[in-house]
């Protein structure tokens, strides 16, 4: 007899976004932003590694939302690349990680939002605050 499966939900997700490109020794060239059940955590990297991080406690209401939107996403996302000629010189990626599949979906691009890419920022920014916010 087969093992019922258990429902599959979002567990956590992480963020990276990468410039290329010239620029600046002590400039931020990458930003990774792990989203787990209470809290955010966001690291800054320069050409020479780490610059700093930060912790951002999170709450339940603005958890469930996330991973609620998040979930929709990871089922109506209709490609994995949303990459777009513009002059932008950075590049995103989101992985969205579940119960049963450790990396249920890996979705990137560039110079284009993947659809509800807005209301996942918009998010994002009321947790961690929209100066530090480096996602897309």
């Amino acid at each position: 007899m087969k093992k019922p499966q258990k429902p599959d939900y979002i567990t956590s997700c992480m963020f990276t976004w990468e410039k290329s490109g010239l620029f600046w020794d002590d400039e931020i060239v990458s930003v990774v932003t792990r989203v787990f059940q209470t809290e955010i955590h966001v690291r800054y990297f320069n050409n020479n590694g780490l610059i700093n991080g930060k912790i951002y406690p999170m709450s339940d209401q603005q958890r469930q939302e996330l991973f609620d939107l998040l979930d929709i996403c990871r089922f109506e996302w209709d490609r994995d690349d949303y990459s777009a000629e513009s002059g932008n010189n950075t590049h995103w990626q989101i992985k969205i990680c579940t119960k049963n599949v450790r990396c249920f979906r890996s979705v990137g691009g560039s110079g284009e939002l993947p659809p509800y890419g807005s209301e996942i920022k918009d998010l994002l920014e009321k947790i961690i605050g929209k100066d530090v916010c480096y996602i897309f």
